[in-house]
């Protein structure tokens, strides 16, 4: 989807930011530098200042205007050099082509050096061609060094947020506009406008528009909500608002009847990326992956390697037919996705790169679960990962058992960090059974409540999937490795 060279207006467009006026004011200042000078030349002409002192004044005013000057042309002609080396490079259409190209300020908030900035200023300025400035507001928390969410304010239009990624995952994401705006039909974010390139590894970016954002109210993603909070039942709420009124999956499901070791079977691509990311970790580095059973840290029996268990262990069972529920389903909800503004709280969902349909919708349940403990929870210490694996034990609920989410009464004895993120986990769960049941009711009650074995079954493929993640610390990697194991030790126990 091509940008339009020359942008609208919107009807809610704001006023010019401070960065925005940022030459007015030069102006301004300079304009009233020489009304002072005049004064003083004037009244010392009068007599009133002794000459000496109208000197004085006037060398530093015309200095300080002199000084104005030069930071702004030596501003522009970076700019200019900028764009240049854009053009040069088939990156940028040039300034000579008649397309007006936006000044870009607040590039600090890209991080990094200028030859990384250098791709990504590109890239807003194609996004934003036809504009005359824009101004990065600030990045969200998390994502890779090299790509990012940022809020952007632009002299055109309202406040926009951009995401910079893989032209691959931009591609991906502009195929699947349908069932995009089925999410937009909830959350009010709608894709707007992308650029793409022809080489995969190569950057692209997608501009989002979200609907009821008030120009007043602070935006932020989850990750940094989560970190900043310390109340518990907001932050529980706003799970379960995410899942009742948010994402689509009550709109478009239906029960259907698979074999869920197939429909969640690992591929071993996943199984040599997790092999790969544990020969950087020096405690698991030695770990001999063919093993059926592994001597893992902080535990005092032989534990089942979870790799051995996804490549030998789950095909035995592809057999099994289960009901599940499929739909719509987003693909890769984690909180760096998720978009809140308080009050209100308002939520938007972005990054549709893996979204589908006639999926299994427990997936957009269990890559939230994988990344809130593998992520979000902070495993720093020893005593933090003995924590983790007790706090897991609790979330495994008994064999035979169908309600998925553990009791929170049964999490008062942990700390605050673990009750913090037991209560959003307990939401969430209840969340699956109660759309599990309710799809199950609109079907006349007929396949029953065993929703305990698909969800482990997806939660564990997105377990060993968090072993891959950069963002994630050695602690943490260590801890989803053990609960990878503890998964498979009890979706064996279900169907045996």
């Amino acid at each position: 989807m091509e940008p339009d060279n020359n942008v609208p207006a919107d009807a809610d467009a704001k006023p010019p930011t401070p960065a925005a006026r940022y030459d007015v004011g030069l102006i301004g200042v300079s304009v009233l530098g020489g009304f002072f000078v005049g004064i003083i030349f004037v009244l010392a002409y009068l007599g009133a200042i002794p000459s000496d002192i109208v000197l004085w004044f006037g060398a530093v005013i015309l200095f300080g205007i002199a000084a104005l000057f030069f930071l702004v042309r030596q501003r522009n002609a970076r700019h200019t050099a900028a764009l240049a080396q854009w053009a040069r490079e088939g990156i940028h259409p040039s300034p000579a082509s008649g397309v007006r190209v936006p000044v870009i300020y607040g590039s600090h908030e890209l991080g990094g050096d200028e030859q990384e900035i250098a791709p990504k200023l590109a890239l807003l300025a194609e996004l934003f061609r036809g504009q005359r400035q824009i101004q990065i507001v600030k990045r969200f928390l998390g994502g890779h060094r090299n790509r990012g969410v940022y809020l952007i304010r632009s002299s055109a239009e309202a406040e926009r947020v951009v995401k910079i990624a893989r032209a691959a995952d931009i591609r991906a994401e502009q195929s699947a506009q349908e069932l995009i705006n089925r999410f937009s039909q909830n959350n009010g974010g709608q894709f707007v406008r992308a650029v793409e390139s022809e080489d995969e590894n190569a950057l692209g970016g997608v501009v989002y528009r979200l609907a009821s954002l008030r120009r007043t109210a602070e935006i932020s993603n989850f990750e940094t909500h989560y970190r900043e909070t310390r109340d518990i039942r907001a932050l529980a709420a706003l799970v379960e608002q995410l899942y009742s009124d948010v994402l689509p999956h009550s709109q478009f499901r239906e029960m259907y009847t698979a074999a869920p070791f197939q429909e969640f079977a690992i591929p071993p691509r996943l199984v040599t990326k997790v092999q790969n990311a544990l020969q950087n970790i020096p405690a698991l580095s030695q770990l001999e992956c063919d093993a059926e059973w592994l001597d893992l840290p902080h535990t005092t029996t032989p534990m089942r390697n979870p790799l051995y268990w996804a490549e030998r262990v789950m095909s035995r069972f592809e057999s099994l037919q289960m009901p599940m529920v499929r739909g719509v389903v987003h693909g890769d909800l984690h909180s760096g996705n998720l978009l809140i503004q308080q009050p209100g709280p308002n939520l938007w969902i972005i990054d549709f790169a893996k979204t589908r349909d006639h999926a299994p919708t427990l997936l957009d349940y269990a890559r939230f679960e994988a990344d809130l403990k593998f992520y979000l929870l902070d495993v720093q210490g020893d005593a933090d990962l003995s924590e983790a694996l007790r706090f897991e034990a609790q979330l495994l609920v008994p064999q035979r058992k169908t309600e998925l989410d553990a009791p929170l009464s049964a999490l008062e004895n942990f700390a605050d960090e673990f009750q913090k993120a037991g209560a959003c986990l307990a939401a969430l769960r209840r969340m699956a059974y109660s759309h599990r049941r309710r799809a199950d009711d609109e079907v006349g009650g007929h396949f029953g409540n065993d929703s305990v074995l698909p969800y482990y079954l997806a939660l564990f493929g997105f377990t060993l999937r968090s072993l891959t993640y950069e963002q994630c610390s050695v602690r943490q990697k260590t801890f989803a490795l053990l609960a990878a194991s503890m998964l498979a030790e009890r979706i064996t126990q279900l169907v045996t």
